[in-house]
């Protein structure tokens, strides 16, 4: 084979961020030729059933192609949103796969397929490449992959952008995403340590957590939704915090969220969940107001009125009436460090408000999103969305 592999995906990719593959040949003057690159990807992590996900062929330019794997990748994963009423833990299988690239080229007339080489050299016996259903910004891990890589895969760091201490109602949801480093454990805990009014502290351990794969872990974390609630009362309780732990010696794996009972009243409170840039799925409480009111979309058509119709009929009718429930919400004060994270939130492929014991799924309706600044360093939001949805009303001429 006349191809030279210039430039390689990082072992370890962000699905919306370029996965670039270089080739170079030194096949001059032949006809009809073409590079060839083809992706195979798992059904779920660790599944090793792998099938062709997607291929390319370009013209060299210089004797040079450069692959982009990107879409092909992104298209292959999928953002786990947990289920409304988890209360323990979940598999996230869909936010990460394995990968690997046939490369090949063809040319002559006829054409003729040369025989095709693996990235990496082996991948049925050996390692893969690994793609992430996330993507990071810039000013956050500056392009270096290996970094996130360490960060999030090795240390327990959980895929979430948002502040690690927040203030939390009873029944507000709250899911966190870990990775577990497999030299860390087999198996896993997750670790609820409650602090009350007078100082006593609580510890309250879940069921096992078996790392057989290098799938991230969705944790519970609410109070009423992680079922501490019958250990506590909420108004008991100062703080609490969770982390995950190895079984066998209960040493500290993640980092630790902390959430603090929030007791102020509000006249409007609006929780959204959405996928984050780094894969996970995140919940949000705003404070401000919120205006509801919905907007009628229709057509007016004009009849053909005969001289004796009744004038109850009309000469004009409305069709394809749909009804649009519209809702205006402000955030409330936030602090920096909650206005930069909320950007995961404007940018977010799905966003969710509940309603009826469901997340419903919600549209922004702008592009543009007003932010106010204050002198007390703290910022509000303000912004209209509707349910991703209509009601509909058939009406005939």
């Amino acid at each position: 084979m006349a191809l030279t592999v210039l430039v390689t995906p990082a072992n370890y990719q962000y699905s919306k961020n370029p996965i670039v593959f270089k080739l170079s040949t030194n096949i001059t003057g032949v006809d009809n030729y073409k590079m060839v690159g083809e992706v195979w990807m798992e059904s779920s992590v660790d599944a090793h059933d792998f099938s062709k996900a997607g291929v390319q062929e370009l013209d060299p330019l210089n004797g040079v192609c450069i692959f982009d794997f990107q879409k092909i990748i992104d298209a292959y994963l999928q953002y786990n949103v947990p289920s409304y009423g988890l209360s323990t833990f979940a598999l996230a299988n869909m936010v990460f796969k394995n990968f690997y690239i046939k490369y090949r080229e063809k040319y002559g007339s006829p054409v003729v397929e040369q025989t095709a080489a693996f990235l990496p050299t082996n991948p049925i016996v050996s390692t893969y490449y690994q793609a992430h259903k996330a993507g990071i910004p810039v000013h956050e891990f500056v392009g270096n992959t290996t970094k996130v890589n360490d960060r999030l895969r090795t240390t327990g760091t959980a895929l979430t952008r948002q502040p690690r201490n927040k203030l939390i109602r009873a029944d507000q949801k709250e899911f966190l995403y870990f990775f577990i480093n497999l030299d860390n454990a087999d198996i896993a805990q997750v670790k609820y340590i409650i602090t009350k009014q007078n100082g006593d502290v609580v510890n309250v351990l879940s069921g096992d957590l078996t790392v057989s794969s290098r799938a991230p872990y969705i944790i519970a974390a609410g109070f009423n939704q992680s079922g501490l609630s019958s250990t506590v009362d909420f108004s008991d309780i100062k703080k609490y915090t969770v982390q995950l732990i190895q079984k066998s010696s209960s040493n500290v794996i993640s980092e630790v969220f902390t959430y603090i009972p929030d007791v102020d009243y509000y006249v409007d409170e609006t929780i959204f969940y959405f996928t984050n840039c780094l894969g996970g799925f995140d919940t949000v409480r705003f404070t401000g107001t919120k205006e509801t009111s919905f907007e009628i979309e229709k057509e007016t058509v004009q009849k053909i009125m005969l001289y004796d119709t009744p004038i109850v009929n009309g000469a004009f009718s409305e069709v394809n009436i749909n009804k649009k429930d519209s809702f205006k919400v402000a955030s409330g004060w936030l602090t920096k460090a909650q206005v930069d994270w909320l950007e995961d939130f404007f940018i977010a492929e799905q966003k969710f408000t509940e309603a009826y014991g469901q997340f419903i799924p919600i549209i922004l309706k702008s592009n543009t999103f007003k932010k106010y600044d204050s002198r007390s360093g703290k910022t509000p939001y303000e912004f209209e969305y509707y349910h991703a949805f209509t009601n509909s009303v058939a009406n005939s001429i």
